[in-house]
C-alpha cells in the first residue's frame, strides 16, 4: 500500500463521519414526516402509491443505519461490511426515482385515466 491510498482511505474514514449525522437527521426527519402524516385518505391513487413509497424509503433508509457503525441504531460499529448496503441503497435510490416519477412528473391524460390521478 503507498501513502497515498492511505490518505485517500483517510479522507473517506472522515467524510463518512462528517456526512453520517446529516443522514441520521434526514432520515429522522423523514420519519417524522411520515408519522404526521400517517392515516390520512389519499386523495388518489398517485398519492396512495406516493405514501407507500414513501414509508418504504423510510424503512430502507432505517435499514441502512442499522449497517452504519457510529449511528444510533449501530452504537457498537462492530459491523463495517458496506457490501450488505450496496443493495439497500440501491433500493434507496429506486424507490426515489419512482416517487420523483409517480409524484412530480407530468404525465399524459391517456397515463392519468390508468392511474386515477
Amino acid at each position: 500500500m503507498t501513502g497515498s491510498e492511505t490518505k485517500e482511505q483517510q479522507s473517506a474514514a472522515e467524510l463518512y463521519w462528517i456526512v453520517l449525522p446529516k443522514y441520521i437527521a434526514a432520515v429522522e426527519n423523514a420519519t417524522a414526516l411520515s408519522h404526521k402524516i400517517a392515516a390520512r385518505p389519499s386523495e388518489s391513487r398517485r398519492h396512495y402509491w406516493a405514501s407507500v413509497l414513501f414509508a418504504r424509503m423510510c424503512s430502507a433508509a432505517i435499514s441502512v443505519l442499522h449497517l452504519c457503525p457510529g449511528s444510533p441504531a449501530n452504537t457498537a460499529g462492530r459491523f463495517w461490511d458496506f457490501s450488505a448496503l450496496a443493495p439497500l441503497v440501491r433500493n434507496l435510490v429506486q424507490t426515489g426515482l419512482m416517487l420523483f416519477y409517480l409524484g412530480t412528473e407530468v404525465i399524459n391524460n391517456a397515463a392519468t385515466g390508468l392511474l386515477g390521478a
